[in-house]
């Protein structure tokens, strides 16, 4: 069975879009880069499914948030992360603040036989400077799969493994926050052996590669904040590669998310802005708890509470939401409690700091969390969250 990062990453191919680059956007492009370039990132060949992004945003103003770079996997195009960018949109993203580009045929040759060309890097850090230049601002990065390495490297600058071209200097200062999501940083389980194309030890994924080599000699490169999402049971990637180590982490990460969840269903990761990660809760000594049994939800906000009340234990197996902002809770207020029914979880401003135990003890607690909230603690690092919902 997949798991659900694979879902994340291999079972968007059928969507349909209609998108491209705006007309704005394109015209910022050919003004400032030129037609070559314009016609590289938009990838009209490949329909509405090569890139979009862009917006009616005004050329030389910047925008109201950072703009999201989606970085597809190993066959895929732009518009297999359709459904992710209408999240975003839908979520407080604008169009001019969305973007992805398309490297590679898009899934006309077989994954086996794809290595890592110079041509698909210098494809997307050029897609990184231009998005920075036409907002103004840092971007942030979300590689899926092989787009993770790919897009380190393009951030990393230097020369192409198998080319030996100078792709330029290191460029990380452009990025906010960068997302690994199920990413083979360190190769593939699948590349136990070398052979010709994916798993070659030149720009292939066998985690003895140059290219793998090469995007793993730094530290720290890819951004001001670096994460990294990834399953146990990853088919694809895997959760070790074939040297033993870890598939998807990346030395001198922020975090590390590491998911056990069953393949049904996807859990809603929001990382919050490092300027709000240290936000005192709100001065109010509210302290009531409110219950709504029509929605099954409770709402204790502003409780200042380090502990999980009574009244809250007691109706642990009804509450379908659960809001526990403000308060002075930590990943052990927790343990021990079972809430079978619980859909949404929302923890901002409390003081959950230890990631890999809160994932731990979410994953035991709250079986069935869908979405998770947890802007404003000290785990958080980034403005702008990535939610994965069930797929059925």
């Amino acid at each position: 069975m997949w798991q659900p990062f694979q879902i994340v990453v291999f079972t968007h191919q059928l969507l349909l879009v209609n998108t491209l680059f705006s007309p704005t956007f394109r015209q910022f492009l050919v003004q400032n880069y030129g037609q070559g370039v314009a016609n590289q990132l938009e990838r009209k060949d490949l329909g509405g499914a090569g890139s979009y992004g862009g917006g009616k945003h005004v050329i030389g103003s910047r925008t109201k948030k950072q703009a999201v770079i989606l970085v597809h996997g190993i066959t895929n195009t732009a518009g297999t992360f359709d459904g992710h960018r209408k999240h975003l949109l839908n979520t407080g993203w604008t169009e001019d603040t969305v973007y992805a580009t398309t490297y590679g045929d898009g899934g006309k040759t077989l994954a086996p036989l794809v290595d890592v060309k110079c041509q698909y890097i210098k494809q997307v850090r050029w897609m990184i400077q231009v998005v920075a230049a036409y907002t103004q601002r840092k971007v942030d990065v979300i590689g899926y799969s092989l787009g993770s390495p790919v897009a380190r490297k393009a951030l990393m600058g230097g020369k192409c493994v198998d080319t030996g071209e100078n792709l330029g200097p290191h460029i990380g200062e452009l990025v906010d926050t960068f997302l690994g999501v199920a990413g083979a940083n360190r190769g593939s389980l699948l590349c136990v052996l070398p052979f010709p194309g994916a798993c070659n030890f030149i720009n292939g994924l066998s985690c003895r590669s140059a290219f793998i080599r090469d995007v793993n000699s730094k530290r720290k490169y890819e951004g001001k904040y670096i994460f990294t999402i990834y399953g146990t049971r990853d088919d694809k990637v895997g959760y070790k590669n074939a040297c033993g180590e870890l598939s998807s982490t990346i030395d001198g990460q922020d975090a590390g998310y590491e998911q056990t969840l069953l393949s049904a269903k996807m859990m809603s990761i929001r990382v919050a802005s490092a300027s709000r990660c240290h936000h005192k809760p709100s001065s109010s000594k509210n302290s009531a708890i409110y219950y709504h049994p029509e929605s099954r939800t409770i709402s204790s906000v502003n409780g200042r509470s380090r502990k999980l009340s009574v009244q809250i234990v007691r109706l642990s197996d009804e509450i379908v939401h659960l809001y526990l902002d403000n308060n002075r809770l930590d990943e052990s207020a927790f343990e021990g409690v079972k809430f079978q029914s619980v859909k949404t979880l929302s923890l901002r401003n409390n003081r959950v700091k230890d990631v890999n135990r809160f994932v731990k003890i979410l994953n035991e607690s709250f079986p069935n969390l869908k979405s998770l909230d947890i802007l404003g603690n000290p785990v958080c690092a980034k403005e702008d969250f990535l939610e994965y919902e069930e797929i059925k």
